[in-house]
């Protein structure tokens, strides 16, 4: 065998291993392990179904996109009220 193939031989077993080395350990934290079924809180998604509604349009290939130049600036702020432009 060539130097190269043992080289290539190597690379291509340590390919797998990579992302074990540059991950970092699991860890789970707290914040997930309670849960409260009875949320205190209702989110009314009407103002973003309207604008979903409104601006997304199906691609010739099946894929939705927004049509973000077209969004009027009345609508803009019914989703975000804070929005300056």
């Amino acid at each position: 065998m060539t130097r190269r193939t043992i080289l290539l031989a190597l690379l291509l077993l340590a390919l797998p291993y990579r992302g074990a080395i540059a991950a970092p350990r699991a860890e789970l934290w707290a914040k997930w392990l309670t849960h409260d079924p009875t949320p205190r809180k209702a989110i009314d998604h009407t103002s973003w179904a309207q604008f979903l509604r409104h601006y997304v349009q199906v691609g010739h290939d099946g894929i939705n996109r927004v049509t973000y130049a077209s969004v009027s600036r009345d609508d803009r702020e019914k989703l975000d009220p804070t929005w300056t432009g």
